[in-house]
């Protein structure tokens, strides 16, 4: 571990009880994906439920969400929306090339007008204590905490996913010593927080 991410470890760790404390709304998309992607639940889901999930992915600004068309009856059947997510959750695929499938369209799992980011997100709540989001602030941080990402040049979106979550594990585990568990949700999804809280208190990408 660096000095660097030793620093902002503490420096996080200084004020994670105020930043949870504040933001509520992880405990609240962590009980609503765990009810999600209950298999109970899933082959019952309707289109209240899959509109609620458009509403809990933190990825979509809440100024542009009534203008988003990627949850919406014209892009696919209720049916096949139950099929891609249960196949999410529950196919003993790994986790790569399940998120490859999702967004091939050659694919009987292709989901139109899901975006890479997003798609990582909800991959992130189905297996909450495995796998931190992939996206553009997560990436500018790993470069600003100088953690090397191993990506082939024609690596597809899967496998960066997984080189991605392999990348931060020790800073991961780290954040586990250091700040340790302050909610009701997992380590990964408030590691997630930390990585925002660097991005957004550091000035990343600005």
């Amino acid at each position: 571990m660096s000095n660097k991410q030793q620093e902002l470890l503490k420096e996080f760790n200084s004020i994670a009880d105020t930043w949870f404390s504040q933001n509520t709304w992880l405990e609240k998309r962590y009980e609503f994906f765990l009810n999600f992607f209950d298999a109970k639940n899933l082959p019952r889901l309707n289109w209240d439920d899959f509109l609620d999930l458009h509403k809990h992915i933190h990825s979509y600004n809440p100024l542009t969400l009534p203008k988003s068309n990627e949850i919406i009856p014209a892009n696919h059947s209720l049916e096949y929306y139950r099929k891609v997510f249960y196949y999410l959750k529950n196919d003993s695929d790994t986790i790569d090339i399940k998120i490859n499938n999702i967004l091939e369209k050659t694919s009987d799992y292709f989901l139109k007008h899901f975006s890479s980011s997003s798609l990582t997100e909800v991959a992130a709540h189905a297996f909450p204590s495995q796998y931190v989001p992939l996206n553009r602030k997560n990436l500018k941080v790993l470069h600003f905490l100088e953690i090397p990402l191993l990506n082939e040049p024609n690596s597809e979106y899967g496998e960066k996913f997984v080189n991605f979550n392999a990348a931060i594990n020790p800073l991961l585990e780290n954040y586990k010593t250091i700040v340790e568990k302050k909610t009701n949700t997992t380590l990964c999804l408030e590691f997630d927080q930390f990585l925002l809280w660097v991005y957004t208190n550091h000035f990343i990408g600005k």
